[in-house]
């Protein structure tokens, strides 16, 4: 078998349901700053959000002093407990039974 050449990364697709509009506010203003708190990029439908290795600690009281929801900290917290690398939260992504929906 080949060794593989290049990295694999595991990431995991959610409805925009299971965040708030302050999320989405949030998301959206880390998303244009040169140094963001919370690594994220938007998209026309979304945000990707990076999911960095190590300790969670530190990004739950990051996510916490950015004022984002205790809904978008389990999401992350999920993900990051399933060792994904990256949340793809996407108006069309998947509904997950257990997470908070929101409508707006």
């Amino acid at each position: 078998m080949a060794k593989k050449l290049l990295p694999e990364y595991k990431y995991t697709c959610v409805s925009t349901a299971h965040i708030m509009p302050m999320d989405n506010s949030i998301l959206q203003e880390q998303s244009e700053h040169i140094t963001p708190q919370l690594i994220c990029d938007h998209f026309a439908y979304g945000y990707w959000v990076y999911i960095p290795t190590g300790t969670i600690n530190e990004e739950v009281q990051t996510m916490i002093e950015l004022g984002l929801s205790a809904a978008f900290v389990e999401l992350f917290k999920l993900a990051w407990n399933e060792r994904c690398h990256f949340i793809k939260i996407d108006r069309d992504g998947d509904d997950v039974d257990g997470l908070p929906k929101f409508e707006w």
